[in-house]
């Protein structure tokens, strides 16, 4: 399991604080896809997770 990072939370907060990824994207200044990269990584890393048979 990878550390969870500062920015991370923050955005988790966010998201659940407007209970809207759109926004938490706003109040954060970030696009709907930086959000998404930093919640869900990048697509290398998701698809190494799931050889190791963890779940994103």
């Amino acid at each position: 399991m990878l550390p969870i990072t500062l920015r991370q939370l923050q955005v988790f907060a966010a998201v659940a604080r407007h209970l809207s990824h759109s926004r938490a994207s706003e109040e954060l200044y970030l696009t709907q896809w930086a959000r998404r990269e930093i919640c869900h990584g990048s697509d290398d890393e998701n698809r190494m997770g799931a050889r190791r048979g963890s779940f994103v």
